[in-house]
């Protein structure tokens, strides 16, 4: 099997929003999808691969949600520091710098994961 290789944004930290855009209503429903399948009072414990700069993370915690991510990127968390720091919801999300193919957690800690834009195709030379 191929080994995963990986890839850090820490050089377009400043771009790398307006890069991944979405359209808002598609993005509300995955919310509610994710809130009628998972109620918070069921309290699930979400992790967040790539957490970045908070962009599905801090909807999330608006809901409710209890968010721990890592993010390998120091300046994409750096973003997201500042960005939990000026929000109520900080105690609801939790993040530490560590790459995702050495995750610095024991099995069966979460209930459930949300992963976007973080598996990239490697392509050959």
């Amino acid at each position: 099997m191929k080994e995963l290789n990986s890839l850090s944004f820490d050089g377009l930290v400043e771009l790398y929003e307006e890069t991944r855009c979405f359209d808002a209503r598609c993005f509300e429903a995955a919310l509610d999808y994710i809130a009628d399948r998972f109620p918070v009072r069921s309290d699930p414990a979400i992790f967040e691969p790539g957490i970045g700069t908070g962009r599905i993370a801090l909807p999330l915690a608006a809901r409710g949600y209890r968010i721990t991510g890592v993010d390998i990127s120091g300046e994409m968390l750096d973003v997201l520091r500042k960005r939990v720091s000026q929000n109520p919801l900080q105690r609801q999300i939790a993040f530490a710098q560590a790459d995702i193919v050495r995750l610095p957690f024991s099995d069966g800690l979460f209930d459930m994961a949300v992963v976007v834009h973080v598996f990239y195709p490697a392509f050959a030379g």
